[in-house]
């Protein structure tokens, strides 16, 4: 039940990962095994919680429930601590405040607290991840959490079912406190991880391609939380790897930035030689051609289906040359002669990255979601 519930994992699941460890039990048992003990294991649960101390904290949020928009009600203590919740189908002030009131038994003082004014986040101490960071979100916020610490709590976030953060710390032998999800999205957002590339031996071979991630912005958000069905956007996700599927370069734009003007950033961010930039027919401008040639490379990008020869005498004689041969041997046997089958690794590229993280942006603010990009894309 505890594997079920604090991880979010299927009954299949939790079978699966019992039976790696010797244990033989059917996921419909673990089924009945929550709706026989589950409130009994509650129970035990409110008995065995700690009490607030001097400042209590009380906000909700909204959650889904077999398809069904619930209200959720989090009662924490001043060090984020989480004492008691609710659940509510409708809200009801009554309840809540008989709820509050029953968390406040033997407390000397409490507030509670909108969404805005979250409570800081106390001295803590931060072990071997020393205070590095000037950015804090706040003008005279004093900084509780490392560049380390906080980049090491984000990056789970870009999974699609992020562990605790306080687990993660216990699992690496860290005597660390973990920053609530208030502190991260403000210290997100000022986080600036670099791109781990692996070092190839020789001239590289490039190949690019972008793809879309949906994004949920705060209109789309009050949308919904008012009954409307919201419209999602999207931004584009453009990559550049090498020939063996390794990420080299990326870039987070807006749905409708142009795939070739991207292109030709990615190309000049490059370090070091380059011997070939592959792309499909999206890339297949002058523009491409002249900074890939700046570079020296050979450009494999088959031509438009309404491609042709420049009459005014030849804005890209390379581009021209790839018309002809296309016209001459066809489409497919040119495509097997130049290689452009290395294409297929940046497509092999964005089914890991949705396959593992999803084909959705977590973060709402521009920076957030440029740091979220560069940590989904080191993992």
């Amino acid at each position: 039940m505890w594997l079920h519930h604090r991880f979010g994992l299927s009954f299949g699941d939790v079978e699966g990962l019992l039976a790696e460890h010797g244990i033989t039990v059917t996921y419909e048992t673990i089924r009945q095994w929550c709706l026989t003990f589950g409130i009994e294991y509650v129970r035990r649960l409110r008995a065995r919680r700690d009490r607030m101390g001097g400042t209590g904290h009380l906000d909700k949020v909204f959650v889904k429930i077999q398809g069904r928009q619930q209200y959720l009600w989090r009662a924490v203590d001043e060090d984020g601590n989480v004492i008691d919740l609710l659940v509510q189908s409708r809200r009801n002030r009554r309840t809540v405040e008989s709820f509050f009131r029953t968390l406040l038994k033997d407390t000397a003082t409490h507030r509670a607290v909108g969404r805005a004014q979250h409570p800081a986040v106390r001295e803590q101490s931060c072990g071997g991840l020393a205070p590095t960071d000037p950015s804090t979100g706040a003008p005279d916020a004093p900084l509780q959490f490392s560049r380390p610490s906080a980049t090491l709590c984000v990056h789970p976030r870009c999974g699609p079912e992020p562990a605790s953060n306080r687990s993660t710390f216990g699992m690496l032998g860290l005597d660390l406190s973990a920053p609530d999800h208030t502190t991260l999205s403000r210290r997100g957002r000022y986080l600036d991880p670099t791109l781990r590339g692996a070092s190839t031996a020789g001239p590289l071979h490039l190949v690019v391609d972008s793809t879309g991630l949906s994004i949920t912005g705060q209109g789309e958000w009050a949308a919904v939380k008012h009954g409307g069905r919201g419209i999602r956007g999207w931004k584009k996700l453009h990559l550049s790897v090498d020939e063996s599927g390794v990420i080299v370069g990326h870039a987070l734009t807006g749905g409708h930035v142009d795939d070739a003007t991207t292109a030709i950033d990615l190309i000049a961010a490059v370090d070091g030689d380059l011997a070939c930039v592959t792309a499909d027919a999206a890339y297949d401008t002058v523009g491409v051609y002249e900074a890939a040639a700046g570079r020296g490379a050979k450009v494999v990008i088959p031509p438009t289906r309404t491609a042709t020869v420049s009459r005014r005498g030849p804005r890209s004689s390379v581009r021209d040359r790839t018309i002809k041969a296309v016209e001459e041997a066809g489409r497919r046997r040119w495509q097997k002669e130049s290689g452009y089958h290395r294409q297929g690794r940046v497509e092999n590229a964005f089914f890991r990255y949705k396959s593992v993280l999803g084909e959705a942006l977590h973060a709402r603010t521009p920076g957030a979601q440029t740091v979220e990009i560069q940590l989904a894309c080191n993992t």
